[in-house]
Protein backbone atom coordinates (compact mmCIF):
# COMPACT_ATOMS: atom_id res chain seq x y z
CA UNK A 1 0.00 0.00 0.00
CA UNK A 2 1.15 3.57 -0.68
CA UNK A 3 -0.08 6.78 1.09
CA UNK A 4 0.35 9.87 0.03
CA UNK A 5 0.52 12.92 2.03
CA UNK A 6 0.77 16.61 0.81
CA UNK A 7 2.87 19.11 2.64
CA UNK A 8 3.22 23.05 2.67
CA UNK A 9 5.90 23.70 0.03
CA UNK A 10 8.93 26.46 0.15
CA UNK A 11 7.48 28.45 -3.72
CA UNK A 12 4.51 30.34 -2.08
CA UNK A 13 0.81 29.42 0.01
CA UNK A 14 -0.42 27.23 -2.51
CA UNK A 15 2.98 25.34 -2.98
CA UNK A 16 2.68 21.61 -1.97
CA UNK A 17 5.10 19.03 -1.47
CA UNK A 18 4.27 15.16 -2.06
CA UNK A 19 5.55 12.86 0.19
CA UNK A 20 5.04 8.99 0.08
CA UNK A 21 5.27 6.25 2.46
CA UNK A 22 5.12 2.70 1.95
CA UNK A 23 5.03 -0.71 4.04
CA UNK A 24 8.28 -1.82 2.20
CA UNK A 25 8.22 -2.02 -1.70
CA UNK A 26 5.50 -1.41 -3.58
CA UNK A 27 5.36 -1.46 -7.32
CA UNK A 28 4.04 1.50 -8.80
CA UNK A 29 1.11 0.98 -10.87
CA UNK A 30 0.14 3.41 -13.86
CA UNK A 31 -2.67 4.71 -11.47
CA UNK A 32 0.04 5.82 -9.01
CA UNK A 33 1.97 7.44 -11.23
CA UNK A 34 -0.92 9.00 -12.78
CA UNK A 35 -2.07 9.96 -9.39
CA UNK A 36 1.50 11.84 -8.77
CA UNK A 37 1.99 13.28 -12.13
CA UNK A 38 -1.82 15.03 -11.69
CA UNK A 39 -0.70 16.61 -7.71
CA UNK A 40 2.53 17.72 -9.72
CA UNK A 41 0.42 19.34 -12.49
CA UNK A 42 -2.47 21.28 -10.20
CA UNK A 43 0.59 22.65 -7.64
CA UNK A 44 2.60 23.52 -10.78
CA UNK A 45 -0.23 25.77 -11.81
CA UNK A 46 -0.81 26.98 -8.01
CA UNK A 47 2.20 28.42 -8.35
CA UNK A 48 3.19 29.80 -11.85
CA UNK A 49 -0.60 30.43 -12.73
CA UNK A 50 -1.86 31.70 -16.30
CA UNK A 51 0.17 33.52 -17.77
CA UNK A 52 3.29 31.41 -17.16
CA UNK A 53 3.72 28.23 -18.14
CA UNK A 54 2.82 26.07 -14.84
CA UNK A 55 1.80 22.57 -15.90
CA UNK A 56 2.51 22.84 -19.65
CA UNK A 57 6.69 23.60 -18.32
CA UNK A 58 5.81 20.04 -16.86
CA UNK A 59 3.94 18.57 -19.52
CA UNK A 60 7.51 19.73 -22.28
CA UNK A 61 9.82 17.64 -19.81
CA UNK A 62 7.86 14.65 -19.70
CA UNK A 63 7.79 14.74 -23.68
CA UNK A 64 11.29 15.24 -23.55
CA UNK A 65 12.03 12.32 -21.47
CA UNK A 66 11.06 10.18 -24.98
CA UNK A 67 14.47 11.18 -26.45
CA UNK A 68 16.58 12.35 -23.26
CA UNK A 69 18.10 10.96 -20.27
CA UNK A 70 16.35 12.05 -16.89
CA UNK A 71 19.55 14.03 -16.05
CA UNK A 72 19.61 15.65 -19.35
CA UNK A 73 15.75 16.84 -18.41
CA UNK A 74 16.45 17.80 -15.32
CA UNK A 75 19.16 20.07 -16.46
CA UNK A 76 17.15 21.53 -19.38
CA UNK A 77 14.33 22.28 -17.16
CA UNK A 78 16.74 23.65 -14.08
CA UNK A 79 14.96 20.86 -11.86
CA UNK A 80 18.62 19.64 -11.28
CA UNK A 81 20.43 19.99 -7.71
CA UNK A 82 24.31 19.46 -7.73
CA UNK A 83 24.57 17.33 -4.73
CA UNK A 84 28.67 17.23 -4.59
CA UNK A 85 30.99 20.18 -5.52
CA UNK A 86 31.91 18.15 -8.89
CA UNK A 87 28.52 17.81 -9.73
CA UNK A 88 29.20 21.43 -10.76
CA UNK A 89 32.84 20.88 -12.69
CA UNK A 90 30.84 18.50 -15.11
Amino acid sequence: MMEIVLIDGKKGNSDKVILIRTNGFHALTYEDLFKLVKLQYVNEDKIYPPPFKGKEYLVNALLDLRDHSVEEVLKKYKLWVPQKLHDFLS
